[in-house]
């Protein structure tokens, strides 16, 4: 038998070479796949990163703000604070600040390390805004001034134990404000006590009548150049001082008259390390360098505008106001007097007295007795007020009260209050509430102030009105009793409303009526003319001028916040 063999099938050859592509393609797509994920989760890496650290935290008159950037901020603040309580322990340790204000500076440093991250978030932006104005007027933080301020951080300050005796002019019963003849006074008192220390007699002789500090020498502790133990004057007086010398009298910016005494001295010493310890705490310099222009910028700033407000003359208004308080409630308003008499004498507690008990009783029955002596005139009601109310808060006014409208007090006492027919001087037999037993004066009733003010704003603009009685009469201001006189007016001297108010008015003329706040105004202005502002005109703008000149211009600014601090930095961890 004879045997063939099969013949043997080989592949062809462009077959092999088309299913070799197919794997290459397929080991090529998915490669690309794998790299396009891969580009996806860098993408998403990325983005991740950037959203957390470089995206716009807030945004202002469109200065960006990173995330980061406010991150480093923080991170400044709180060294900043941290350095501040060390030093704070050293003097305490060191005996030159006593255990009691050292744990009263510990815990005013941890209330602002609480409240940091907000107020970082707060710097950044008025220090963007300020850094403009600064620009626009000419004083922007030159980088000397900023190298003075990262000096001033590694260096703590020099000290000196101080002590003062100060003497307040007196202010007569009812007034609000000292006569020149007061106030001559106690110039003169305080140089004579400046004349007896220049005779020879010790200062703890001395103070132990006239000292003001907390202790019987008039020790005000050890104070730096920026302390507010006593009044800018005279601080910056003590801090010319040889040890153990004594200050002139000094008028404060308050019109007091202070003399300062130095004890001792202690240098400014710098921290060497002060660089390193910032390095190490893992903080910044640049961004700290940054928050620190921002404070040469807030204090360039302050120093022009309250410098152009307070040393050059300007144009000034003689003032009058009225002012009728806002009211508590709705619909008019009605004044009266009342002698409250509890049960226990505490009106606060009276609602948890049973009505049975026989304190109850007993407050009738007096009640009902002082009514009795009222009505005979065997006593005033004011008399009877500031002799036998339980309402601490009017009694040693006679038991005046504010305005009152009749929702805004309890049912019984707004009923007995608003009953109709009542006339001036009335009083009304004992009235029972939450509180006790009241006996009420009536003293009168008004419209709501929103309308009131307007009836008065014309009365005040008839020929021949005399706007000082009409204060006398309507006004709820302190300076009442004195015609409404505020006195001289400057720019920056009261809060920005006010002021545009008083300088939108004609010369001579009324005021629109200004809603505040607080109530209703209206101004007289008598006078017109350009003056320096007085020793008291002045303070005020010292103390409270720049925030009224910076306030509204802040408002104007374009702020946007993006992201909380919260949001940035994650839920805050407790303090240790």
């Amino acid at each position: 038998m004879t045997s063939r063999a099969k013949p043997v099938t080989r592949p062809r050859k462009d077959r092999l070479e088309a299913g070799e592509r197919r794997n290459l393609l397929m080991t090529v797509g998915f490669g690309v796949a794998i790299g396009f994920a891969l580009l996806m989760l860098l993408a998403a890496v990325g983005k991740t990163w950037y959203d957390d650290h470089m995206a716009t935290m807030l945004s202002v008159n469109g200065q960006s703000v990173s995330r980061d950037f406010y991150r480093q901020a923080n991170a400044v603040e709180r060294f900043r604070l941290d350095q501040e309580e060390a030093q704070v322990r050293a003097l305490v340790a060191a005996g030159r600040l006593s255990a009691t204000d050292g744990d009263q500076q510990i815990t005013e440093i941890g209330t602002r390390r609480e409240n940091v991250d907000d107020a970082t978030n707060t710097k950044i932006i008025d220090g963007l805004v300020q850094t403009d104005l600064a620009k626009e007027q000419g004083v922007p933080a030159t980088p000397a001034q900023i190298d003075e301020a990262w000096a001033a951080e590694a260096t703590q300050p020099e000290a000196r134990n101080a002590f003062l005796i100060s003497v307040s002019p007196g202010v007569a019963e009812g007034a609000t404000t000292s006569t020149q003849a007061e106030i001559d006074a106690a110039r003169k008192k305080a140089e004579e006590i400046k004349a007896q220390l220049d005779a020879g007699k010790s200062w703890d002789e001395v103070a132990k009548t006239n000292g003001t500090g907390e202790s019987i020498d008039g020790s005000i502790g050890w104070i730096t150049a920026d302390s507010t133990a006593a009044d800018t004057n005279t601080i910056k007086a003590m801090f010319t001082l040889p040890s153990d010398g004594y200050t002139d009298v000094i008028e404060t910016t308050d019109g007091r008259f202070d003399i300062g005494r130095v004890k001792e001295i202690e240098p400014a010493k710098v921290d060497p390390d002060f660089s390193k310890k910032v390095s190490d705490a893992g903080v910044d310099q640049g961004v700290y360098r940054t928050l620190l222009g921002y404070e040469v910028v807030a204090k360039n700033l302050t120093d022009k505008v309250v410098s152009a407000a307070v040393d050059q003359p300007s144009v000034q208004r003689l003032v009058s106001e009225i002012r009728l308080n806002a009211a508590q409630g709705t619909g008019d308003e009605v004044r009266a007097r009342h002698v409250l008499i509890s049960p226990g004498g505490d009106p606060s507690k009276a609602s948890e007295v049973a009505e049975t008990d026989p304190a109850w009783t007993k407050a009738k029955d007096d009640a009902q007795r002082i009514y009795e002596e009222i009505k005979a005139g065997k006593v005033t009601f004011e008399d009877a007020a500031k002799q036998s109310s339980n309402d601490s808060g009017s009694a040693s006014d006679g038991g005046l009260l504010p305005w009152l409208t009749q929702d805004s007090v309890v049912k019984e006492f707004g009923d007995a209050i608003f009953t109709p027919g009542l006339k001036e001087g009335d009083v009304l037999a004992p009235v029972k509430t939450q509180f006790g037993w009241h006996i009420i004066e009536y003293v009168g009733r008004r419209p709501p102030p929103d309308q009131l003010i307007e009836t008065i704003r014309v009365e005040a603009m008839a020929p021949g009105a005399d706007f000082g009685e009409l204060a006398k009469k309507y006004s709820d201001a302190e300076d009442a009793s004195t015609g409404g006189d505020l006195g001289w007016v400057a720019k920056l001297q009261l809060p920005a409303e006010k002021e545009t108010a008083i300088f939108a008015a004609p010369a001579g003329g009324i005021s629109e009526v200004l809603s505040a706040q607080d109530g209703f105004y209206i101004f007289k202005i008598d006078q017109e003319s350009t003056r320096l502002p007085d020793a008291a005109q002045a303070s005020l703008i010292r103390g409270g001028g720049f925030d009224r000149w910076y306030t509204p211009l802040r408002a104007e600014a374009t702020i946007e916040q993006l992201a909380t601090p919260l949001q940035v930095l994650g839920t805050p961890q407790p303090q240790p």
